[in-house]
């Protein structure tokens, strides 16, 4: 592994002032701009699972990483009446917002809020699990991470028979654990550009419209979209703002939109996945932007006119996307396309024993079984073993 750049060492009580200040309640909960969104059969099928959560008047995004019939059925064996656990990763913080009214819900599709879109498929999701990273001297109460599966059953008829079986089920996202992470605790990282991670990001947050001065964020939820980024630096685990998690992060400079893909995080993206793996794909839009600073000089298309927009990744899932610092003051690509100071924010899924990526694969496995408790802490928090790791789709 190459050196990193590094910028500062803090302790535990400095990351939260310095670092959870950019993730508190009032800031953007976590895509991109609004002509990057995702039809309902994009050219890549792990899309389908990515998912909007709603209930309690809240928003968020979440990934389906698992399923298992109760009956330990395959796909091919699957008949009506027999039920279906899915285990869908998310934010805690999104979990927590929308099950209080007992009415929340797991939504498929491309969204009611996209062109000529709707949700083609919705489904109840309730109990939920949140994984804590043990360390008795940096997090003496056991405050968890802001990242949470929740559960949610389906039992198969004649009208949900054949897309469940057919788009849900075949397209479950694998998990990786693709993300850099420095050594230590309450240790900031600027990385340099060989450990600096590519990744694709979807969600069902509000748009990006730019009026000239900033990004006027009014549009709606509920549409789903997508942009490509970077990971530029990485904080080992510190407790946040308020004392809510405790926890790594990896963290983007937010990208004014471009032809390339670029975007900016927006509210109701919380819960999103940053995918690493599969092949580029590339997706007709139309652009709705008009104003010429935003994009790159000779990259400004004309008004209306389809262009093709890279997904640079499809498939694995290395880290959930959390939060965002303000954008009132994003500027456009004027400046380079990146703003310092401006940052979105993700929680990765970190590999060895009892880390939060077995956490997540074993409830992948096994779904049905949420709520119950499954002990799998790290008990220390020293060297992260970067193996990559992937979970073999269903």
């Amino acid at each position: 592994m190459t050196a990193r750049s590094r910028v500062s060492i803090l302790s535990g009580a400095a990351i939260a002032a310095a670092v959870a200040s950019l993730i508190s309640t009032g800031v953007t909960r976590a895509i991109g701009p609004d002509y990057q969104y995702i039809s309902d059969a994009p050219p890549v099928g792990t899309f389908n699972d990515v998912v909007s959560l709603t209930g309690n008047g809240f928003l968020g995004t979440g990934s389906v990483i698992g399923y298992m019939d109760t009956d330990n059925l395959p796909i091919d064996e699957l008949q009506d009446g027999d039920e279906v656990c899915l285990a869908i990763l998310t934010a805690n913080h999104v979990a927590k917002d929308i099950t209080p009214a007992n009415n929340a819900t797991a939504n498929w599709g491309d969204g009611p809020n996209a062109p000529g879109g709707s949700y083609k498929f919705i489904n109840n999701v309730g109990p939920y699990v949140t994984y804590t990273l043990t360390d008795p001297v940096n997090n003496p109460n056991n405050l968890t991470e802001d990242i949470s599966i929740m559960q949610s059953v389906i039992t198969l008829d004649s009208s949900n028979f054949n897309y469940v079986t057919g788009t849900i089920l075949p397209n479950i996202l694998s998990l990786s654990n693709a993300m850099e992470l420095p050594e230590g605790t309450g240790t900031y990282y600027q990385l340099n550009s060989e450990d600096q991670v590519n990744f694709t990001e979807v969600g069902y947050g509000r748009g990006g419209v730019w009026n000239g001065t900033d990004y006027n964020t009014n549009s709606p939820t509920g549409a789903r979209r997508f942009q490509n980024n970077t990971i530029t630096n990485a904080t080992a685990p510190a407790v946040q703002l308020g004392g809510a998690y405790f926890e790594p992060l990896v963290g983007q400079t937010i990208l004014a939109p471009s032809a390339a893909g670029g975007g900016t995080s927006k509210p109701g993206d919380s819960g999103g996945p940053y995918l690493t793996g599969g092949d580029s794909s590339e997706v007709s839009v139309t652009p709705e932007y008009t104003d010429d600073n935003i994009w790159p000089e000779g990259e400004l298309p004309e008004p209306g006119i389809p262009i093709n927009v890279p997904i640079d990744y499809s498939d694995d899932l290395s880290a959930v996307h959390v939060g965002a610092q303000g954008y009132n003051d994003l500027v456009p690509a004027a400046v380079g396309g990146k703003v310092p100071g401006n940052l979105n924010w993700g929680v990765p899924l970190i590999g060895g024993d009892g880390g939060s990526l077995e956490w997540a694969e074993d409830y992948a496995e096994n779904p049905c079984v949420i709520p119950e408790p499954a002990p799998l802490l790290l008990l220390a928090f020293g060297g992260i073993p970067l193996l990559l790791r992937r979970r073999r789709k269903a």
